[in-house]
């Protein structure tokens, strides 16, 4: 009997996920593609604890010998810890991970309705004593920093459950889970090595589903990865390879995961077949190479790849170099650039990427705007949208004052007055937004991550108390309200911390000046950011970004790359310049300036000849609200001067009935009244904007709601009708 692939798809929309049904209409579809024959679906209401264990257990029964299995999850991911802390502060509190099906919310104190990773585990290895041919795919997490994206606004959910759970019975449940499946895994400490795993972020990144252009929730790390495994059908393309052209996507929809295929990665989909997935075969004709390769290994123009023989490909010197002009699904063409040892081209020889150009991100134009496509087409950073793209991201609209550009959560970063004559500024705004991307999106591989002691605090400071800025972005700050950051040291190494403050408009602006290698903290001491000369936390204060319309609240981060080194990183805050004449140094340095210049990086062996600097990479962001004043201090209108004059001009209104006007007069610039009146007929409280840029409705949780260019007033329902 032939081989089968089988697959079963599991997604559970428990906690106001709408992604996971669409997730797996998307995996059904590159399964197919790939010849799976044999896919069960386990959604909706059927995905309960029970069900879901029902099917795996149907999938195991039925799996022979050399059969390819997928098991993929779309929803929540979960930690459990136990209700009463640990009292042995050095010991850490034990937690348990745990997918999260339909009927989760049936858990009691006898029954727990999730399942575990230990039992995912199990079933795994019941799986590959039939089959070694098993791949994971798991599209959400068990734990992540980030609760909401403030970039994306309520355009994106997180895939975990944000509260931790906790059960008085978790040593019990542990218990039991090591006596039903001890004999699991024995000589394998690692985990099960006959399996492909898929996963959605690196430990403590959170997972995204997001809504595209077109109104459609789907989780982040399928969308990208189904697009891929389609196109790659039948190609002999690596799981690694695969997973790099998936990162890649992922950063240009400026979704802050990094997806990793860990376990046998070198894997051709769905294979036990095995291919290096850094060499490539190429044909040359005429000084242009033609290498077997394209979107579908994640090539982009302008990578440059050197040609060695066959048998040579780890060692030195390379014959040749190609760089790309153009890349297709499977194919690339570029042309010879240099030529190192005077040997002859081999044919048959491997190609080997040494370079990695920046990849583009893609940018939505008016189609009369022709000149500015042009000007973004010869960008480093941008590229015009495809037809087939739908994902949110940056646009120029044209509007009655002119245009606007716009970031992919729709905020208004710069009005242009005369958009036809400003192409070369418009470019360079949309830029920013890019560098910025890449910046908030950096993170070490595995071999430079640091490993470190460094606790954060970064609080808003008032006189005599303080405000915690959560990690999870959720937290809100006003312009013109100060924080300070504390920096802990617990461990013993010094660290060098590098501050970075990344607003709505792109701008990285670097806040450790005085220290440009970054601020020193010794082992078992702290740094407090924004400590004035008398030792008091007096706090920097936020600003409002000067091109940005003062109309809606905006998204801002800090960045704190920590290290073991002194490194200045300066360079990333000036735009396309490098702004100094050294080769990069490190491998962190490489990156940067990749970011700050948009050029390209060495990749693979090459990147060897760079000192190795290990860091680690941690974002807070939050928003931020204009500045604002309460309702109750604005101008009484009968006291304004204007008064009589404002009656003059509206002879309907009742003077009388003014007196019983509930809310407030707001002035803000040319061409709005002196005096405005306002009915709120709502049964709830509403708030009133007025702006002399874009007057809208900003809606927030507070009463203080009034800015420099505009403002707000928050209205009762017991206003009065005039």
């Amino acid at each position: 009997m032939p081989p089968t692939k089988r697959a079963l798809l599991i997604a559970s929309s428990f906690g106001g996920l709408q992604g996971p049904e669409h997730d797996v209409e998307t995996m059904t579809k590159a399964l197919q593609r790939n010849g799976f024959n044999d896919i069960t679906k386990c959604v909706a209401a059927e995905a309960t604890r029970d069900k879901i264990l029902e099917k795996w257990r149907e999938l195991i029964d039925h799996t022979t010998p050399d059969d390819a299995v997928v098991f993929y999850y779309s929803g929540h991911g979960a930690l459990v810890k136990p209700h009463s802390p640990v009292s042995d502060s050095r010991i850490q509190s034990k937690s348990l991970q745990f997918i999260v099906p339909m009927d989760y919310d049936k858990s009691n104190a006898k029954d727990f309705r999730g399942i575990f990773d230990v039992e995912i585990s199990h079933l795994l290895w019941q799986i590959t004593k039939k089959t070694h041919n098993v791949t994971v795919i798991l599209d959400c997490c068990h734990s992540g920093r980030m609760a909401r994206n403030p970039k994306l606004g309520s355009h994106s959910s997180p895939k975990f459950l944000t509260e931790i759970q906790y059960r008085d019975d978790l040593d019990e449940i542990e218990r039991k889970l090591q006596h039903d499946f001890r004999l699991d895994g024995d000589g394998h400490p690692e985990g099960n090595p006959f399996t492909v795993r898929i996963v959605a972020g690196t430990q403590g990144e959170t997972a995204w589903e997001h809504k595209d252009q077109e109104g459609r929730w789907q989780g982040a790390l399928t969308r990208a990865l189904g697009i891929a495994l389609e196109e790659a059908a039948g190609k002999g393309i690596s799981w690694h390879t695969t997973m790099i052209r998936v990162r890649d996507a992922l950063a240009a929809s400026n979704s802050p995961q990094h997806p990793d295929a860990e376990g046998p990665s070198k894997r051709i989909h769905f294979s036990l077949e095995e291919t290096d997935p850094g060499v490539f075969s190429f044909d040359v004709k005429d000084k242009i190479a033609t290498i077997k390769g394209g979107r579908v290994a994640g090539f982009a123009k302008n990578d440059v790849f050197a040609l060695v023989p066959h048998g040579r490909e780890l060692k030195a010197p390379w014959v040749a170099n190609a760089k790309l002009l153009s890349v297709d699904v499977f194919d690339s063409m570029g042309y010879i650039t240099e030529e190192g040892s005077g040997e002859i081209i081999p044919e048959p020889g491997v190609a080997i990427l040494i370079e990695r150009a920046l990849r583009t991100s893609p940018m939505e134009i008016p189609p009369e705007m022709i000149e500015l496509q042009k000007a973004v087409e010869s960008s480093k950073f941008l590229r015009v949208r495809t037809r087939d793209e739908t994902e949110r991201m940056p646009s120029v609209r044209i509007e009655k004052d002119g245009a606007s550009l716009y970031d992919e959560s729709g905020i208004c970063i710069e009005v242009f007055c005369s958009p036809f004559d400003q192409t070369g500024k418009i470019v360079c705004a949309a830029e920013k937004l890019i560098r910025a991307k890449l910046f908030r999106t950096l993170r070490p591989n595995d071999q430079e991550r640091l490993s470190h002691d460094l606790e954060l605090n970064f609080d808003v400071v008032m006189p005599g108390s303080r405000r915690a800025i959560s990690s999870s972005g959720e937290t809100h700050v006003f312009e013109d309200e100060k924080a300070c950051i504390w920096l802990h040291n617990k461990g013993k190494r010094t660290l060098y911390v590098n501050i970075f403050d990344v607003n709505v408009a792109g701008q990285i602006v670097q806040l450790n000046v005085d220290d440009p290698g970054g601020i020193e903290i010794e082992g078992q001491s702290t740094y407090v950011y924004g400590r004035n000369r008398q030792g008091e936390a007096e706090g920097q204060a936020f600003s409002w970004p000067g091109s940005v319309p003062v109309c809606e609240a905006i998204y801002e981060s800090l960045i704190f790359i920590v290290t073991e080194n002194i490194i200045n990183l300066r360079h990333v805050e000036s735009p396309g310049k490098i702004g100094r004449g050294e080769t990069p140094k490190s491998t962190l340095e490489d990156l940067t300036f990749q970011i700050a210049c948009g050029g390209g990086r060495d990749f693979g062996t090459a990147r060897l000849q760079d000192t190795l600097i290990r860091f680690d990479v941690i974002e807070i962001p939050f928003t931020l609200h204009p500045r604002t004043c309460a309702g109750e201090t604005v101008a009484d209108p009968q006291k304004c001067e204007e008064w009589p004059k404002t009656l003059q001009c509206w002879p309907k209104i009742d003077e009388s009935a003014v007196k019983g006007f509930f809310g407030a007069v707001l002035r803000a610039g040319h061409g709005i009244p002196p005096c405005i009146w306002v009915t709120n007929e709502y049964t709830e409280q509403i708030t009133v904007v007025v702006s002399k840029l874009r007057p809208s409705r900003l809606w927030t949780g507070s009463e203080l709601n009034a800015s420099a260019t505009g403002g707000g007033v928050t209205l009762s329902m017991e206003a009065s009708r005039v």
